[in-house]
């Protein structure tokens, strides 16, 4: 999609959500209590590497 969009000439900005999760409070994720801090910055990481040299990627929007 990411493609797609740059042969158009439209910038891609990630929206990153958690799915899966029983219940999600932005602001405890950052308190570490279960090591949850960690295995989201993990999965999102995986994002940030494939695209950090994209030109056509301008951001992502943490949610």
């Amino acid at each position: 999609m990411v493609n797609f969009g740059r042969n158009a000439g439209v910038k891609t900005i990630f929206k990153m959500t958690v799915y899966g999760v029983d219940e999600f409070i932005w602001e405890d994720s950052w308190l570490i209590k279960k090591g949850e801090y960690k295995i989201y910055i993990d999965a999102r990481k995986v994002i940030w590497q494939r695209y950090s040299m994209n030109i056509s990627v301008s951001g992502y929007d943490v949610v």
